[in-house]
């Protein structure tokens, strides 16, 4: 039998493997034994549940008493990166990050996110998640801003604008050319010199208009 296994605030799928009847009178009815499988480490997994935390799949859909309702997954998973930006008000910049959280609310049946924003490194939380895309890799030939305030020794952000050569998705880096005369706080010996660097797609921030 397919069924749902209920926890606090949420169901998954489970399958039922056997049903024990309840000996003694507290309340539980029984106790259902079933699998199923941990949406975070994608292992199986047993465990004993009471028959009152087991919802029966009718015509696939799940009924209860209780409207309890699915924990949908969330968009953007822990350790990928995004971008930030509110495109509903024209941002001229969209900015790189990493999801290092999510977080459910099931009274707006949406989620918020933890992130690392890739040019400051400071941690943000609670952003709404219309304020995240997709992240966009940029073509070969795409003007954008690179921080090169670590490769460059001046600082920790120094933003110059730079262009795609070429990109690497698997290593997650950008080779970009870069004119060391459009920054004058670059170093007096390197102004005239247009050079070419990789650097992280966290230190890489695309033009949006």
């Amino acid at each position: 039998l397919v069924s749902s296994l209920k926890y606090t605030s949420y169901v998954i799928p489970c399958t039922v493997l056997s049903f024990a009847a309840e000996t003694k009178n507290n309340g539980n009815g029984g106790w259902y034994s079933v699998k199923y499988r941990d949406e975070t480490t994608e292992e199986t997994k047993f465990t004993r549940r009471p028959l009152s935390k087991i919802l029966r799949i009718i015509d696939d859909i799940q009924t209860q008493n209780n409207d309890v309702e699915a924990k949908p997954k969330p968009n953007y998973q822990v350790g990928s990166i995004v971008e930030i930006y509110d495109a509903t008000h024209n941002a001229p910049f969209a900015f790189p990050a990493t999801v290092t959280a999510a977080k459910y609310h099931p009274e707006h049946k949406s989620y918020s996110y933890a992130l690392v924003h890739g040019i400051t490194k400071t941690n943000m939380n609670n952003v709404e998640e219309n304020l995240l895309h997709t992240y966009e890799v940029q073509d070969v030939g795409t003007r954008s801003l690179c921080n090169v305030g670590s490769a460059s020794g001046e600082g920790d952000i120094l933003m110059i604008p730079c262009t795609i050569v070429s990109h690497s998705d698997e290593e997650h880096n950008y080779e970009v050319v870069l004119n060391a005369a459009a920054n004058p706080s670059l170093r007096s010996s390197r102004r005239d010199e247009e050079e070419i660097l990789s650097l992280s797609y966290l230190s890489v921030q695309r033009f949006l208009q």
